[in-house]
């Protein structure tokens, strides 16, 4: 068995604290219902050098709604997260990036005998906040609020070993006032029981890069 021994009586210069709670409720039915949250609390300090931390934060909750004697599954979730990084160099100049997200969506799936249909809402509302102070000791602070709205029509069909799921969403973005039409479409066909070919294919956007 080998001890570390550290360089010096500080240790190392490492903290991690991650903390995650979830508490579910279910019925006899099989419906359920779930309460989450969560706290990610790291951080790196060099002494005179750079002290770096980051932390998450987030809660929320999500159901799963089957009424009884009926071939429908409805789902939705409500969720609030916060993610900040700080670096502080020791020149009283702490730099500084955050985004915080607030969504909610609600879903419905209706099970046939040899096909599934899937629709669903989701409201998305994205607050970024970045500050930063450059060598020439100007300081920019860009603060941004963004909302996104989003439905979607998924449908999926058997016919035989081929499986076809077509499917069209539509993403509004608020901030900048424009509708983005998405068709997308996947296929399977499964030719043995160990062997499986798969297709994709679609239109995809997104508001946040980095």
């Amino acid at each position: 068995l080998y001890q570390y021994e550290p360089i010096d009586s500080t240790g190392l210069p490492y903290g991690f604290t991650d903390l995650y709670g979830k508490v579910t409720f279910q019925s006899e039915n099989g419906s359920k219902f779930n309460l989450f949250g969560f706290n990610f609390n790291d951080r790196v300090n060099f002494a005179s050098v750079a002290d770096l931390g980051w932390k998450t934060t987030g809660a929320g909750t999500n159901f799963t709604l089957i009424p009884p004697a009926s071939s429908v599954i409805i789902g939705g979730t409500l969720a609030f997260s916060r993610y900040d990084i700080e670096l502080d160099e020791g020149d009283g100049n702490p730099r500084s990036s955050g985004i915080t997200d607030y969504s909610a969506n609600l879903n419905f799936t209706y099970f046939g005998n040899e096909n599934q249909v899937d629709y669903g809402f989701r409201f998305t509302g994205i607050n970024t906040d970045f500050r930063f102070r450059n060598f020439l000791g100007v300081t920019i602070n860009q603060e941004d609020f963004t909302t996104e709205l989003a439905g979607y029509l998924k449908y999926k069909q058997t016919i035989g070993k081929l499986i076809l799921q077509p499917s069209l969403r539509l993403q509004f973005y608020a901030s900048q006032s424009q509708i983005s039409i998405e068709p997308r479409i996947g296929a399977k066909y499964n030719a043995t029981d160990a062997l499986r070919f798969k297709l994709a294919g679609g239109l995809y956007s997104q508001n946040l890069v980095s």
